[in-house]
């Protein structure tokens, strides 16, 4: 029996999965995970019916280094100690492999620009496989882990970038790619006469593009597959719109059917809506569901895919106003018939939030390792995680301009401040305060629990261009700080919030994963 049979035979129970993201966010999840706080969590998740956990593990600061290949030891000491806890705690574990996006300190290229490099640059390819190869290494010592998998998503944003960039550019990346030779054998009447440059965004050979970056990706995948025999692919389930002359194409992408069962999808209720705003109704989301998952299993043929991502909630701002969204009186109806259909049609299913979370913009948030990534002044670092401030100390940190998750068309004023602090050590006068780029100095408040909160002013605009320098200074009795969270997005799910409080679809999720449980029990006995 192969290796990858061997981990499949192992986790036959259907999947039941949540991505965890500790108390932190997808860009800083293995930098804030710690106990006893973890083992908290994934007792919880257990609770509310899961069975697995997903965890994301970057490229970029897992791989500190490409020429010469170096690991920074941090990431790794982190993600074995999730993998220990989830084992420990009877969970099985599927690590998404090569995530592009992490809040990082330092210069550094972004993702996308990063992956460009990465497709046409031989020693960055090798590079990355060796990533595949170290995460793989540690995976795969551990019983607990089911399985790990590569997203498209990680390379299809480089590849469309591509079409942005200058006619020198997209010359030199055509001939990089091996575009300048890729003849097409489906519908080759469309395969331009210059195959010397990529073609522009909207161009013609739009649609010849295309096809080239499915070939291109799944040959990349498949040499992953060599090193990584456990590897699983996360294909890409949208349709295509491409505009060539004035005229609008949709294309397919490719199922990866040769892959079950180590394939991964996703699914929302945009899905096949009309996409204007509308609400829909239990049938028509349990519809667009089951259409799904007809075409991309060939109706019941392949039935082994993971739906990771069942995002019956989707929040995605950017879509917000416009995506189809269930009617929130029908999500309970819609869940009690996708239980079924998910367990004929697929071998599980993941949630991709089941804590609410803040797009927290610091880097080691919870202070680990030192208080890497800070500047301490007449501040102490506790055992384990935190900080503690004196009367006069101060904590700061310098971001680079490059922030990912600052949304460039929205801008705003003020940055919300969460401060976790060490329950009965609080003084009955607070006189802590932030600033951010030398601006105006905020005092934080108390709030419920342990949490102290402030809106810190910002000039948003001096973000881009000089990055962003965050202080905090204690003008009072001494504190200890635990955790802190400066952000101006959040994403909501409704099952948890941030805090793990019940959210307003948490009974209905625990329904829903108590019947897959007993659908699995029914299988066993027959």
């Amino acid at each position: 029996m192969s290796e990858a049979s061997e981990l499949v035979h192992r986790h036959r129970e259907f999947l039941r999965a949540a991505h965890y993201f500790a108390d932190g966010w997808p860009l800083d999840s293995l930098l804030v995970m710690r106990n006893p706080s973890l083992r908290r969590d994934l007792r919880q998740l257990r609770r509310d019916g899961y069975n697995a956990i997903i965890i994301v593990v970057p490229w970029r600061g897992f791989q500190v280094s490409q020429t010469p290949v170096a690991y920074d030891p941090f990431y790794a000491d982190q993600l074995r100690l999730v993998l220990t806890e989830a084992g420990e705690m009877g969970l099985s574990v599927i690590l998404r492999v090569a995530y592009s996006h992490q809040i990082l300190h330092g210069p550094s290229i972004g993702p996308i620009r990063r992956t460009q490099a990465m497709l046409v640059d031989a020693l960055l390819r090798e590079a990355w496989l060796d990533y595949h190869r170290e995460v793989h290494a540690i995976a795969s010592s551990f019983s607990c882990c089911r399985g790990t998998f590569v997203s498209w998503e990680e390379l299809w944003h480089a590849y469309t970038h591509f079409q942005s960039q200058s006619h020198k550019e997209r010359q030199q990346a055509a001939q990089a790619l091996g575009y300048d030779h890729f003849d097409s054998e489906i519908e080759p009447q469309d395969t331009p006469q210059d195959l010397g440059v990529i073609p522009a965004a909207g161009a013609a050979g739009s649609a010849h593009y295309h096809r080239f970056i499915n070939h291109h990706m799944a040959q990349l995948f498949e040499e992953l597959r060599q090193h990584c025999p456990q590897l699983g692919v996360e294909y890409r389930v949208d349709r295509d719109a491409v505009v060539e002359d004035g005229e609008t194409r949709w294309l397919d992408n490719p199922r990866f059917l040769d892959w079950e069962p180590a394939r991964y999808s996703y699914w929302a209720p945009f899905m096949y809506a009309d996409n204007v705003g509308e609400t829909i109704d239990a049938a028509q989301a349990l519809d667009s569901l089951s259409r799904m998952l007809d075409e991309t299993g060939e109706h019941g043929a392949y039935p082994g895919q993971v739906l990771e991502q069942f995002n019956f909630i989707e929040n995605t701002r950017e879509f917000q106003g416009r995506h189809a969204k269930i009617d929130d009186d029908a999500i309970e109806d819609f869940l009690a018939e996708a239980a079924p259909l998910l367990f004929e049609r697929c071998s599980g299913y993941g949630i991709w939030a089941p804590r609410d979370y803040r797009c927290n913009v610091l880097y080691n948030a919870a202070l680990l390792d030192g208080g890497r990534g800070w500047e301490l002044q007449g501040a102490q670092l506790p055992p384990g995680h935190g900080v503690t401030l004196p009367q006069g100390g101060r904590l700061q940190q310098q971001l680079e301009p490059r922030i990912a998750w600052i949304p460039r068309m929205h801008p705003f004023e003020t940055l919300r401040l969460e401060l976790r602090i060490r329950r009965g050590v609080l003084p009955r006068r607070l006189h802590l305060r932030a600033r951010i780029n030398g601006g105006a100095w905020a005092a934080l408040q108390r709030n419920r629990g342990g949490l102290l909160t402030a809106d810190v002013p910002v000039d948003f605009d001096s973000i881009p261009s000089d990055g962003l320098r965050f202080e905090l200074e204690n003008q009072g009795r001494s504190i200890t700080a635990l955790r802190l969270q400066l952000y101006h997005l959040s994403y909501a799910m409704g099952l948890r919030d941030p805090d793990g409080k019940p959210g307003p679809y948490l009974k209905v999720l625990r329904r829903f994963n108590g019947r897959l449980r007993e659908l699995g029990r029914q299988k066993n006995r027959a």
